[in-house]
């Protein structure tokens, strides 16, 4: 995993492999190094509230490419498999699917993008559910500008990541 004070690389030498160990001074989100090569994991957001789909969008922008945004469950599930993006973020309360079933929903229909849930609700019921509805990563609304690219970065690295106040 790419999270964490240490990166290790491997480097081909003349047809063998070196180790690395190079001491970093940040935390290194997962895909640093194809960000450098141009490549920026697609985002599609979803959220009932337009002014929280702006925000989340802000936050996200410059690691990530926002393929697109909607405001209810069952648009998530269409524009999921219309854009195919490599993380869905989700609200969990929102009308015509909630994000939870909107998550079931993408596994049952053999969607490979990761989840992340953004939502408001604190309880520990609900992160259960959303974990295990096959999220990767539960963020509260009140911690988004602090959790929601760590979150992101650690689910695309196969993580998980929980909100502090969430457990």
């Amino acid at each position: 995993m790419l999270f964490g004070r240490g990166l290790l690389v491997l480097a081909v030498v003349k047809g063998s492999f070196d180790r690395l160990n190079i001491e970093l001074s940040h935390k290194v989100l997962p895909g640093d190094l194809e960000y450098s090569m141009g490549f920026r994991p697609r985002i599609l957001l979803a959220d009932d509230h337009i002014g929280m789909l702006e925000n989340a969008s802000s936050i996200v922008q410059n690691q990530f490419e926002v393929v697109g945004t909607v405001t209810d469950g069952r648009a998530a599930v269409n524009a999921a498999f219309d854009l195919n993006p490599d993380l869905v973020v989700l609200d969990i309360v929102m009308p015509e699917m909630d994000g939870l079933d909107a998550a079931k929903e993408l596994r049952r229909r053999g969607s490979h993008a990761k989840v992340v849930f953004l939502t408001v609700q604190q309880d520990e019921e609900y992160v259960a559910a959303a974990l295990e509805s096959g999220g990767l990563a539960y963020v509260l609304k009140s911690r988004m500008y602090s959790d929601l690219v760590p979150a992101i970065g650690e689910a695309l690295a196969g993580g998980i990541f929980v909100s502090a106040r969430a457990i």
